[in-house]
């Protein structure tokens, strides 16, 4: 280093270890029960895709996936403030179906089997209203009044 020059190198900072990238923080789990279960058609037994499902006093709310599964995850207060429940289920062409749920009573690994009934309104085709009947001319058929012949003898 020149006498009279001033030192224009930045001081050595200590070194520390290599920053590591930023866990992210999880939330403790609160769910204390999983109510899962299907949704089935009584009369074919197949599953009921898209159908509104919810827990009434709980006022809980999901839908049915392709297959008709579906589940709510409870919390620890819930299920003190809840214990039972009623499970409604609404589906388009199907009836309202209410299902009585002891949350606690059930293994936590079963599966609900729900089987919901066709709405008879509208599955059913109603008759249709008798119309008063009317004479249907049809052209070039037969004319309407008779036409007079004509002989060949005059």
């Amino acid at each position: 280093m020149a006498a009279g020059r001033p030192n224009l190198a930045a001081p050595s900072l200590p070194r520390s270890a290599p920053a590591q990238p930023a866990r992210p923080t999880r939330l403790p789990d609160t769910t204390a029960y999983r109510l899962r279960g299907r949704l089935l058609d009584a009369y074919t037994q197949e599953p009921l895709p898209a159908a509104a499902l919810w827990l009434k006093h709980l006022a809980l709310g999901t839908q049915s996936d392709e297959q008709g599964y579906f589940a709510f995850d409870l919390t620890a207060d819930q299920l003190a403030n809840s214990p039972t429940d009623t499970l409604q289920v609404k589906a388009p062409a199907f009836r309202l179906q209410a299902v009585p749920v002891a949350f606690l009573q059930q293994p936590a690994d079963s599966l609900l089997r729900v089987v919901v009934q066709r709405d008879s309104a509208v599955t059913q085709p109603r008759p249709l209203p008798a119309l008063p009947r009317r004479e249907v001319r049809r052209l070039g058929k037969t004319p309407s009044r008779p036409v007079p012949r004509r002989t060949s003898a005059q």
